[in-house]
């Protein structure tokens, strides 16, 4: 999916501590070309649009996302359809 983004001149904001090493290392442009932020809010109040693939708990609470245009990937905010 970042790989898709960026071909398309998305710039692509990221949270996954667990996983933010490893994604780095998988290519050099995940490290230079991804922002990477400490904390789901901060990820998303730097963003327009929020795209959901994980299910975590944090991701839940559907006030974090203050209007912007959500995909959701994995229907945590139990919400019928892909996207508001």
């Amino acid at each position: 999916v970042v790989s898709a983004l960026l071909d398309e001149g998305v710039e692509v904001h990221a949270y996954d501590p667990r996983a933010e090493e490893n994604f780095r290392r998988l290519s050099p442009r995940f490290s230079s070309n991804v922002v990477y932020h400490a904390t789901a809010k901060e990820c998303v109040e730097a963003c327009e649009a929020v795209l959901i693939l994980t299910e975590w708990e944090e991701f839940r609470d559907a006030s974090l996302y203050g209007g912007r245009l959500v995909l959701e990937g994995r229907r945590v905010l139990g919400v019928e359809g892909v996207c508001w």
